[in-house]
């Protein structure tokens, strides 16, 4: 009897952000649109909306003309999931530093 491949956290977090991708935006998530938003990723072009730990971070990406916030695993290199864009800002509204 054959043993089962393991499947990684780098390919749960593809597969993941694929779905949320579909699901909240109707954008397919392949891995050429990861090699393009790791192309623009290196070269600056994308404005960093925050860092949320030492391994991930939020940026800002256009995809189809749709603009959503991406957040990126740097370990793995992997887009782990897209967010809109308002619940960046609805998230910094409820941060209160007293």
């Amino acid at each position: 009897m054959r043993k089962k491949k393991q499947v990684t956290k780098k390919v749960c977090e593809r597969r993941h952000a694929a779905a949320r991708a579909a699901l909240r935006f109707g954008i397919k998530w392949d891995r050429h649109r990861l090699r393009e938003f790791k192309l623009c990723l290196v070269e600056g072009e994308l404005p960093l909306l925050k860092k949320q730990s030492l391994r991930v971070s939020v940026y800002r990406h256009t995809v189809d003309g749709v603009e959503v916030a991406a957040v990126y695993d740097k370990k793995r290199k992997e887009v782990v999931t897209f967010l809109p864009l308002d619940w960046m800002e609805q998230e910094n509204e409820d941060q209160h530093y007293d």
